[in-house]
Parts: structure tokens; sequence; C-alpha cells
């Protein structure tokens, strides 16, 4: 039968020409174990998230752990044993570098005492962070802290830009500096507060060289990317985002899938360390309005399912502000004022928020009943 079945896959792939049978006939790509990369950084967070996640406490469990692995079994084909050795090596750079700790202050007792995660340890597994850009993030949201500008969410921004979109960016420079020119006053403060020199960017406009330790290239690069994200945030429509840029949009989307994914990392990192509390709120403010990438207004319009922003919007414009106005809105009246509505959509928008609005009726309802019961007691 299955040889039935994959005999009449291949006449229709072949009559359609479809590639997809010389890919079902290849031979499979080897996988590799990541643990085994960048000078052992996988190990290393493979082992401080076995203690954060208390499944280890010695290096003993870790080796036992590690035992289960495919990079163990790899490693042991190549006859390249994962030794008590090089465990005990990643084991005492982890604790070097102050992402964990022994109970004894002996070297030669690291191996028989307990190992336990330390605060920027625990945020680190939490936040999913690169192990090796962990300290770097700390510090940078340690000095961000000083001076933070909270006039308007470039700084902000500027944080939770993600590290590894600065390398693939081609600067121009006269462009560039032609966006840092259409900031307002108080927005090249803030750009100023970050590490903006307006005469370094004159200078590379200009096709000048500077000194290496006028000012942090990294930070500057950053902060164009920055700037992207910031358009985003104004609603301005990503083919024209890349267009002001000139990078692609496929470029300008994966920024915005990799900055969402940084700001939830921050968000979880920050809550582990008392020192950062008002961070992770205000990370988690951007994440939400990053999520939704329109103005307050129309987030009570985007929590219906299937209503994304150019809808809500539609739907604003229209006279529906609220998950009430559409609840008592007619399907009728939405396709004749919304350009574009369909009909079954249009019924599914007012039926929804009707149940939605139900749900929250319920549950109003309930606290009440509640708060009643426990003041006649």
């Amino acid at each position: 039968m299955l040889f039935v079945m994959l005999s009449s896959i291949e006449v229709l792939l072949a009559v359609a020409e479809f590639p997809v049978l010389e890919l079902l006939k290849s031979s499979v790509d080897n996988c590799y174990s990541s643990l085994d990369y960048d000078e052992s950084k996988g190990l290393r967070s493979f082992i401080l998230n076995s203690i954060g996640l208390k499944l280890c406490s010695t290096t003993d469990d870790i080796e036992g752990l590690l035992k289960k692995t495919l990079f163990y079994v790899q490693a042991s084909k190549k006859n390249d044993f994962v030794t008590e050795t090089r465990i005990r090596t990643e084991v005492e750079r982890l604790i070097d570098e102050g992402f964990i700790q022994s109970r004894s202050s002996s070297d030669d007792a690291v191996l028989s005492h307990r190992l336990e995660p330390t605060k920027i340890g625990i945020a680190t597994y939490k936040g999913c962070l690169d192990i090796d850009k962990a300290h770097s993030i700390y510090d940078e949201l340690v000095r961000g802290a000083k001076s933070l500008a909270l006039s308007n969410e470039l700084h902000l921004l500027y944080l939770i830009t993600p590290l590894e979109s600065i390398d693939i960016i081609n600067v121009d420079w006269r462009n560039y500096y032609q966006h840092i020119m259409k900031l307002s006053s108080d927005e090249v403060r803030t750009a100023e507060t970050i590490g903006i020199s307006e005469s370094f960017m004159i200078r590379k406009a200009a096709g000048q060289s500077c000194r290496k330790d006028a000012v942090d290239e990294f930070v500057v690069r950053r902060f164009l990317v920055t700037l992207m994200i910031y358009q985003y945030l104004k609603e301005t429509p990503i083919w024209r985002i890349a267009e002001m840029f000139d990078v692609t949009r496929g470029f300008i989307q994966g920024l915005m899938t990799s900055v969402g994914s940084f700001t939830y990392m921050l968000v979880n990192f920050t809550k582990e360390l008392p020192e950062f509390w008002a961070y992770s709120l205000l990370f988690e403010g951007m994440l939400q309005k990053l999520s939704h990438a329109a103005t307050a207004e129309l987030a009570p319009l985007m929590e219906i399912p299937g209503v994304k922003q150019a809808r809500a919007r539609q739907l604003y414009k229209a006279g529906y502000h609220t998950l009430k106005d559409l609840a008592w809105a007619n399907a009728n009246d939405l396709c004749q004022n919304i350009d574009h509505m369909p009909r079954k959509q249009a019924n599914l928008i007012v039926f929804t928020a009707k149940m939605m609005l139900q749900e929250k009726a319920e549950s109003l309802k309930d606290e009440a009943e509640e708060m009643m019961m426990k003041q006649q007691k």
C-alpha cells in the first residue's frame, strides 16, 4: 500500500515538474549538536541551564545528563570523549564569569560541592540571552539607567535593538545624517544621551576620517537600526521604511521579528534583577506597543481576533472606537462604511465583539458577587 502511495506521489510530482521529487530522493544533511560550537559556548549554556533548572548540582550530575545528549554520542564516535576534566574546565569558567557559584572556596572542591546559579546566571538562562553577551547587556542597562531619556521612545528602542542586526547593514552616512537632521530637538537630545555626536556624523557624511576613540561607532550603527524601528512604531509602512533607509523589505520584516524576541528576552532578564525593576515594566510596555505597532486608541479593537492594524484603523475612522461600539454595530453598516469589508468578516467581527463583551460582563459580575460575599462576612 505504501509503495502504491509513493508511486502515485512520484507520478504527480513528475507531471507537475516539481523539484520536490529531487529533494525527496536526495541524501539527508548531517545533523550536528549545537553544544560544541564557538569555543564551547553551547556547552556552557547547557551547563548553566541544567544548574538553573535544578537538573544538576554537581559535575557528576552534569556528566550524567550530557551522556544522554546527541553531543556526547557524536563526540564518543570521534573518540573525543567528554571528560570530567573538560566539564570541570567549563564549570570553572562559568564561576569565573560570575554565572554560577560553588559553596566551597577551594578549587579542588568544585567537583564535590553543590553548584548554584548567581543572580545574573538565573537572569541569563531565564532570559535565554547569549551567554557571551549577558554581561555587556547588563553593563549597558546599568549605564542607561543613569541617564535614561523617556521624553520619547528612542532610548528604550535603542536598548532593545537586536545586537546581531548591526553587522549586516551597510551604512550610507549621508542618508544617515539626513535622518538625524529630521529629528526634533528633543529627539536629538536623546540621541546625544545615547552617544550620537553631530560633529562625528558631519565628518562621516562628508567622507572625512575620524579618530577611532572619538565615538563608539558600534553605538552609532546600532542607533541607525533604532531609527528604523522608530519609524515602524510610527506606523510607517514597511516598504516605505525600506525605501527610506535603502534596505530590503525582508530586512525590516526580519528586524521586527528579532526586536520582538529580544525585547521578550530582556523582560525576563530584568525581572530577575531587582536593580532593573523599572526596566522590566518599561520593556513590557514597549513589547505590547511593538506587538500592536499602533496608537493606544486602536488597541481595544485589535483585541478582536482577525482585526489587524489596518482594519482597526478603518473601524476607528468609521466611528467604531470600542468593543461596545462593534457589539452594537450592524453588519450591513460595517460593509457600507468600511472599504473592502466582506459580509462574512463583518458578521464575524460583530459576533466576536458581542461574545467578548459578554465574557467581560460576566467576569465583572462574578467579581462583584465575590466582593459582596466578603463584605457580608
